[in-house]
């Protein structure tokens, strides 16, 4: 397997805060520390990290990231935030992205590689619908080792957290949630296995699907 680093752009620092366990975790789980190196950039929201975006991937930031980091593949993460179509809000970010290249090249010409190459270097866009929460409402199993709690995964909006208003909300609601400390300690409860993940979450389960398809990609990285 290459050595490669996953560089995640995310809108917050609680976002941070769980990629940050989730990654040490599968890095321990899988024995990858020797092959996976990962860097976390959090932002002040969304509009901050829109922002960013648009000047990220300038010839020398990427010539920059590949300097700094072995084969680096760029993943930006936001919630969705009430937007109705995640799939929508993922192409206008897309094209936030793509404004700033002549051309876009969707696939290596072996066609195994799954992502989109701007200016060569790889980049994925993934959302959590409709925010971070949505991840836990969608595995009450985890919060509950987390935090003593009681939660019902069949009940409400625990049975399609991707369909939740405010996913944050319905936590508060039922249970005391504290976002500056307790999505670290629910991160820890989190699936990370490579298949058969339970998490009601899709965008959770595609979210690890991404992480792991990268990390056992084993062909060349163009350059």
């Amino acid at each position: 397997m290459i050595k490669k680093t996953l560089l995640f752009f995310v809108e917050e620092k609680s976002a941070k805060e769980v990629l940050d366990v989730l990654m040490q975790r599968i890095q321990d789980e899988y024995e990858l520390r020797e092959v996976l190196d990962y860097k976390i950039i959090d932002k002040k929201g969304k509009d901050d990290l829109r922002i960013y975006s648009k000047q990220l991937f300038s010839t020398n930031r990427i010539e920059g990231f590949r300097k700094l980091y072995s084969n680096p593949i760029a993943i930006v993460i936001y919630d969705n935030d009430n937007n109705k179509d995640c799939k929508q809000e993922k192409e206008n970010w897309a094209k936030i992205i793509n404004s700033k290249f002549a051309k876009v090249v969707t696939l290596n010409p072996n066609n195994k590689y799954p992502f989109p190459l701007y200016k060569q270097l790889p980049v994925v866009i993934r959302v959590a619908c409709q925010e971070l929460e949505s991840f836990f409402l969608g595995d009450v199993k985890a919060v509950n080792q987390a935090l003593g709690t009681k939660l019902n995964q069949e009940k409400g909006d625990h049975k399609d957290p991707d369909k939740a208003i405010k996913p944050s909300d319905t936590l508060s609601k039922n249970i005391i949630y504290r976002k500056g400390k307790h999505p670290q300690r629910i991160a820890n409860h989190l699936e990370i296995e490579k298949e058969d993940i339970k998490n009601k979450s899709s965008s959770y389960k595609l979210l690890l699907t991404t992480i792991h398809i990268l990390i056992n990609y084993s062909g060349k990285f163009s350059r």
